[in-house]
C-alpha cells in the first residue's frame, strides 16, 4: 500500500491530475474488489476513520492560525 502511494503522486502529477484521482484508483485495485491485497476491511475502515479525524484536526488548526483577527479577538477576551 505504501508502495501504491509513494508510485501514484508523482506519476499523477506528471499527467497533471489530482493524486486523490490516484488514490481512489490505487485504492479499487489493491481493495477487496480488485486484486485482494487488502482483505481486513474492518481495520482499513478504522484507519480511515482516523484518518479523516486528523484531516480536520489539521483543516481547523490551519484555518485558526490563518485568521489573525480570530487570534486578536481570543487574546484580548484572554486579557480582559
Amino acid at each position: 500500500m505504501l508502495l501504491a502511494t509513494a508510485a501514484v503522486i508523482p506519476a499523477f502529477t506528471a499527467l497533471k491530475l489530482s493524486p486523490i484521482l490516484g488514490f481512489l484508483l490505487s485504492g479499487c485495485v489493491l481493495g477487496p474488489n480488485g486484486l485482494s491485497l487488502v482483505s481486513d476491511v474492518h481495520t482499513i475502515e478504522v484507519l480511515a476513520e482516523f484518518g479523516v479525524v486528523f484531516f480536520l484536526f489539521e483543516m481547523g488548526a490551519r484555518f485558526l492560525y490563518d485568521d489573525t483577527s480570530w487570534i486578536e479577538i481570543l487574546v484580548r477576551l484572554a486579557l480582559s
